[in-house]
């Protein structure tokens, strides 16, 4: 039996969630089944030494240093695909959706667009919102053979829409729960000291308007709790100083990057995640592995994972008095904090990387069998 030839395309891997999947897809997929070449379009990143190269048939990189860089991009993977010839070319990100549209020509090949974020993220009336809509999410849909959400509510998004109805399938992410369960125990410097009788609340994600951390440094105005937030991003001056305005020196703190994150959050007491919209957050997934109490806002693929009051309390985004309660009311509940942990934990099991592996190479079968 032939084995499929995959080229997987994706921006960089920077460390990001739809870089962790990308590199734990890249490094299950069965072999025996398929051939499987990686392009990375703008830059390398730190998640490439978790890539295991020698298990890859091919692996190149581009570098983008300007903006306009982007024909010269599209070349440089058209001309690759030419040489490759791959059987299916699946690319991950918008930007690499963009430059594989325009590299597209004729072609003997199978191709599958990935959406990872709501469509409401293009939302508004401003023309660059729509110009964006255009040329990074409908035009390289529109070239695609398949649209492949990882969130039931993002699929559901565009089923309510009839957005290309024919082309639309769902894979959800996939957490390896015992790797997780590994890192989460190897000793690495705690930034505070455990206390029973001190609450610690931890945050982590990209510091951008997205992940909704103003919101949550307002709702601690309200609380006496000390919250530890994980992440690099352009926000970081606007939440120094937010920070500064209201006076959370002693009960904020920005740790940064962090590499032993599982650790920190096998360490916290509730972990928050105030997001204004979401695929399907990994680091939700990371905390309902190692049992964590969960506040997370309602919202698209978060709301796939936990369902309020079972395995999680959710509110509505852009919230802060109603995350401040949601804390305020864990924080005197043990029990309860300790009973959704233990759900979390049990409804994760069924997103297990080798299930979700299992669900990528199906899809990948069916698309190279329809050519």
């Amino acid at each position: 039996m032939k084995r499929i030839h995959l080229l997987l395309v994706i921006d960089s891997l920077r460390k990001g969630g739809a870089e962790k999947q990308f590199v734990q897809l890249t490094n299950s997929l069965d072999r025996k089944k398929f051939k499987v070449s990686v392009c990375l379009t703008t830059d390398k990143g730190v998640l490439l030494e978790d890539l295991e190269k020698n298990n890859l048939h091919t692996f190149h990189s581009f570098t983008k240093k300007k903006p306009r860089d982007i024909f010269s991009l599209a070349f440089q993977l058209k001309k690759l695909i030419t040489e490759l010839k791959p059987d299916i070319v699946h690319t991950w990100l918008p930007y690499s959706n963009l430059l594989h549209a325009l590299a597209l020509g004729s072609r003997s090949y199978r191709t599958i667009t990935g959406v990872r974020v709501s469509p409401k993220m293009y939302q508004g009336k401003g023309w660059k919102k729509q110009l964006i809509k255009k040329w990074t999410f409908d035009w390289p849909n529109q070239k695609s053979n398949l649209i492949l959400a990882n969130s039931r509510n993002v699929l559901n998004e565009l089923k309510a829409q009839s957005y290309l109805l024919e082309k639309l399938a769902y894979v959800g992410n996939g957490i390896d729960q015992k790797e997780l369960q590994k890192r989460a125990q190897v000793k690495s410097t705690c930034p505070w000291e455990k206390n029973k009788s001190e609450l610690i609340l931890l945050s982590a994600g990209r510091l951008e308007k997205q992940k909704g951390f103003t919101y949550l440094l307002e709702a601690m105005t309200k609380l006496p709790h000390k919250l530890y937030l994980v992440g690099e991003g352009s926000q970081r001056p606007l939440l120094e100083a937010q920070i500064k305005q209201n006076k959370l020196e002693n009960h904020v703190h920005l740790l940064g990057f962090r590499s032993d994150l599982a650790f920190l959050i096998d360490q916290a007491d509730i972990f928050i995640l105030p997001s204004l919209y979401e695929g399907m957050p990994n680091v939700i997934m990371e905390a309902m592995v190692l049992k964590k109490t969960i506040i997370a806002t309602a919202v698209d693929g978060t709301e796939e994972l936990i369902e309020n009051d079972k395995e999680g309390i959710l509110v509505p985004p852009m919230n802060p008095e109603a995350l401040a309660l949601a804390i305020k009311e864990l924080a005197q509940d043990s029990e309860k904090r300790k009973e959704l942990g233990e759900k979390a934990q049990e409804k994760i099991a069924r997103f297990d990387v080798k299930f979700i592996c299992q669900e990528y190479e199906r899809v990948y079968q069916e698309t190279f069998a329809v050519r």
